[in-house]
């Protein structure tokens, strides 16, 4: 027991916490090739310096710091949406309520049928201020009259979205993030790539009204999820909010999720076995 005393098992676990998250970050950011590089990298350095090669070892730490990086660069929104959502003040959001959700379902039914494109961005837990920008502030009650007035055609902020916080509509007329997607389909305009971009950064749900085809889209996650009736608009709003906080309990014990804890666990081990045979 001496061997392995408490203050161990508290680094032990602090540092296997670490670097689970950092797994889990990097193969959701699609950056685990150049995740796995600078672990290589820095392994060689640990090698170098072994092998008594100062030289070497000095190349490989630049090389590192290089790497980190463009890490940091490429991976910027990937990095945000994280840091968002770390959030220590704790916020207390669940979406639209129902009133809300009911006059976006109607707001957004009567746009498609008069041909008015709109963009309805429902917060949620993330807070979505960093990433959208211009826009005029509002702050009035949702309301099916009020979003379906700003998106007609001869309003001066039609172009741009609305934002909603529970009940209120906070924004109008926001400028949002376009995607950094290749894969987007071929009928979609700034609308839908800019609800892709939104999408992409934060949990946001945006609801998206086509003026050219009169259809109706429903975007979260990065997903994305045409809706055909008013109903079915309406239950998969709500549906999103119920669903969340259960989706986010689920989603640590998936298969691929307890993978990243085992490697993380199996290598705060191994530099344990070195540390104690040093």
């Amino acid at each position: 027991m001496s061997a392995f005393p408490w203050r161990n098992g508290i680094d032990f676990c602090a540092l296997a916490a670490a670097l689970y998250l950092l797994l889990r970050w990097s193969r959701e950011a699609r950056a685990l090739r150049l995740g796995i590089a600078i672990v290589g990298l820095r392994v060689s350095a640990f090698v170098a310096s072994q092998l008594d090669l100062p030289i070497t070892s000095s190349l490989v730490d630049v090389a590192t710091i290089v790497a980190v990086l463009a890490l940091v660069l490429i991976f910027q929104p990937e990095l945000r949406r994280a840091l968002m959502r770390l959030d220590i003040v704790g916020r207390a959001r669940s979406g639209a309520g129902g009133s809300a959700a009911e006059a976006v379902t109607a707001a957004a039914w009567t746009l498609a049928r008069a041909r008015c494109g709109a963009l309805i961005v429902i917060e949620r837990q993330d807070t979505v201020a960093e990433l959208v920008s211009s826009g005029v502030m509002l702050n009035g009650l949702v309301s099916a009259d009020l979003l379906v007035a700003i998106f007609q055609k001869d309003s001066p902020v039609h172009d741009g979205a609305v934002v909603i916080d529970g009940d209120t509509v906070r924004q109008m007329g926001a400028i949002l993030p376009l995607t950094q997607r290749t894969a987007v389909p071929h009928e979609y305009g700034t609308r839908h790539r800019a609800a892709m971009g939104l999408t992409d950064r934060s949990d946001a749900l945006v609801v998206v009204v086509s003026e050219e085809r009169g259809a109706v889209t429903l975007m979260s996650a990065g997903d994305i999820q045409p809706v055909t009736s008013e109903p079915g608009l309406l239950t998969a709003i709500t549906a999103a909010d119920h669903d969340k906080g259960t989706a986010m309990r689920l989603h640590a014990m998936r298969p691929a999720n307890l993978r990243l804890i085992a490697a993380a666990l199996a290598s705060k081990a191994s530099c344990s076995r070195r540390r104690l045979t040093a």
